[in-house]
């Protein structure tokens, strides 16, 4: 069932995971849906207060040895030794207060995520990249409007870093520059095959 609804909500991370023939366990299902609870917390909830008090909420849920919400329990039925990156990783989205505040610390705040995510997952599993990261995040949540210099930056931190990027994120980075509107599901994965056979060669 969570399988599914990973595919549902973070197609990206459900085929770059499975495109490169790595097994989707629970624990990887439950932390990529976490995220995403988390995400539309930021992205659904425009007052700061009541963003706070809703990532306290899942902050304390997962403290709990038991939730009534059922990702959060299937987590801790689970996740003993990690649960508190888990903690960490909403503290830092409880730091999301809105796109301006974001915008203007992301190196700061992606670098936190970039860090719960190196410690819980393997890199030989899920090596991810602060750049794309962030992105994605602006990405998912339909934020249209980025200073220009900002803009300028990143575009010339992809180009500096990009042959250290894994194809899947490299593939959408490459689009999100060139276009930075809605990425249309085939263009990604046409985009994604051609480049497998350039820079696999």
């Amino acid at each position: 069932m969570f399988i599914l609804e990973l595919k549902k909500k973070n197609y990206f991370r459900y085929f770059q995971l499975s495109a490169s023939d790595k097994e989707i366990c629970k624990k990887t299902i439950y932390f990529l849906l976490l995220e995403a609870e988390l995400n539309n917390v930021f992205s659904n909830i425009c007052d700061p207060v009541l963003k706070k008090i809703k990532y306290q909420w899942f902050i304390e849920e997962l403290e709990k040895k038991k939730s009534s919400h059922s990702l959060i329990n299937n987590i801790l039925q689970i996740e003993k030794k990690k649960v508190n990156l888990l903690i960490k990783l909403s503290n830092v989205y409880s730091n999301f207060n809105d796109q301006n505040h974001v915008i203007n610390h992301w190196e700061r705040l992606f670098k936190e995520i970039l860090k719960i995510y190196e410690e819980y997952f393997d890199q030989n599993y899920l090596k991810t990249n602060i750049l794309f990261l962030f992105c994605y995040f602006i990405y998912r949540n339909k934020i249209s409007i980025l200073p220009t210099d900002l803009i300028k930056y990143l575009q010339s931190e992809y180009v500096k870093n990009k042959k250290s990027i894994n194809i899947t994120e490299r593939t959408f980075l490459e689009i999100f520059f060139a276009k930075h509107k809605k990425i249309n599901k085939i263009e990604f994965l046409l985009r994604y095959y051609i480049n497998t056979i350039r820079y696999l060669k």
